[in-house]
This record gives C-alpha cells, structure tokens and sequence, in this order.
C-alpha cells in the first residue's frame, strides 16, 4: 500500500526540501499552498506528486482536500505542517495588529487546523518560544503549551519533542541549572528525541523516584505510545490498551 503525505508550504524552502524527500522515500505526496511553486513537472519525475492550491487558514477547504487523498489513496500517513509567514519586523509597540494576527493565523492556527482535520496520532513540539502562552520557556519544554494541547485543544494522541540536543536547548539548560530530559517530560511530553540517553534515563528514574515526575504520568505515555504503535501494526493490540 502506497504511502501518502500532505506537505503545506511544500513549493519552496524547507517545505518542498519536505516533499522531495518523501517523493525520493517513495510516498505519494501532495502540497498544499497558496501557488504553485512551479516545479511541477520536476516534482512528478521524482514520483506521485499533485499540487493543490489552499489556504491552511480555510477549514473547508483544507477538509476537502483531505478528503480527497483519503478518498484516491485510502489513508493519509503523514502531515508535514511547513507553511508559515515570517510578517513585519518591527519593534513590538509598532507592530501593525492585523499583520500579527495574520501571522497568528497562518503560522498557529493553520497547524491546528490542518492537524484536526487530518486526526493527527502525534505532534512534534519545536523548540520556539510562544510569548504568548508562556514567555518563560521554549514551547517542547513547556506545561502551559502541552495544557493548551490537552485541555483547549483536546489533543489526545503522542506528544514528542524536538531534538534535545540543539544548541539552543543546551544553552537553556546550562541557564537554568536543569536536566532538559526531565524538563521535557514534567511539561507534558510523552516522547523524548535525545542523544543523550545515558545522562537523561537516570535524571528520569531519579526524577520518579523523588516525585518530581509521577508513575501515573508515564503510565499514561506508555498507553498512548503503545496505542500508537498498535494502529500502525508495529505491535499486536493488547487487551489492556482500549
């Protein structure tokens, strides 16, 4: 069965990189975006790729165009949520309201919209600062963001970080004195991308074991990552896991 996936923003920059490489992992692929990027023709050679003109801000539309993919390839396998609008760079006391909404619009809701419509099992928390929703630390390593996924959102599929070992992570670690691994995980994470694994296990069991980190919490990971895993059929569906 064929593997698809839907890429916004995928007609330039990180985005159409994006569709190159699941068209050269042998996926079917389509891009949403507001043009076409004009390489088409480039993009079928590789192998199953359509380009579909939308808005990720349009509910319908994005919906529609769901539908169709489920409709032609009977599943949609992967969303890669690429578009976004950089808007003014101005001081923050000149900024222009309607333009931050629009980035709001495009770069926020857009992904939500898009991963709704889609039912997305899993989100990928990046490591930007949401100002907005807690200006105190980077969203992966965030409660207040992982609360507004839960409780506002609703969201009930895996949560994983963006790698921990990027520089920026590190520096903020080094900042607050802190294991980046337990941050991770006491904020709401249910997967953790580190290289750091000898470090960052015992910080994590330790983290248990003072209380710091709750038995029920990961038990609550280890159910959605095994219900997961049983979706995609990388394990047997066990009777425990509803």
């Amino acid at each position: 069965m064929t593997k698809t996936a839907l890429v916004t923003g995928g007609t330039s920059g990180i985005g159409l990189a994006t569709v190159k490489k699941f068209l050269n992992e042998g996926f079917a692929v389509t891009a949403l975006n507001f043009k076409d990027g004009g390489h088409t023709a480039e993009l079928q050679a590789l192998g199953d790729y359509t380009f579909k003109e939308g808005d990720v801000t349009d509910a319908k539309r994005v919906e529609e165009i769901i539908a169709q993919l489920v409709d032609q390839y009977g599943q949609l396998d992967v969303v890669a949520n690429v578009a976004g609008i950089l808007g003014n760079h101005t001081p923050f006391v000149e900024a222009d309201l309607d333009n931050i909404h629009k980035v709001l619009d495009v770069n926020l809701m857009g992904t939500i919209i898009v991963d709704q419509k889609a039912g997305a099992d899993s989100v990928l928390v990046s490591h930007i600062t949401m100002t907005a929703v807690d200006s105190n630390a980077p969203a992966s390593l965030s409660k207040p963001v992982h609360q507004l996924l839960r409780r506002d959102l609703h969201f009930k599929g895996v949560i994983i970080t963006d790698d921990l070992a990027m520089d920026a992570i590190k520096e903020y670690a080094k900042q607050t004195n802190q294991n980046v691994a337990v941050l991770a995980v006491e904020a709401g994470n249910d997967m953790l991308l580190t290289n750091d694994y000898r470090t960052d296990f015992p910080a994590i069991k330790q983290a248990v074991a003072n209380g710091t980190i709750s038995v029920h919490q990961l038990n609550q990971s280890v159910t959605r990552i095994l219900r997961l895993k049983a979706k995609l059929g990388l394990i047997k569906k066990l009777g425990l896991i509803k």
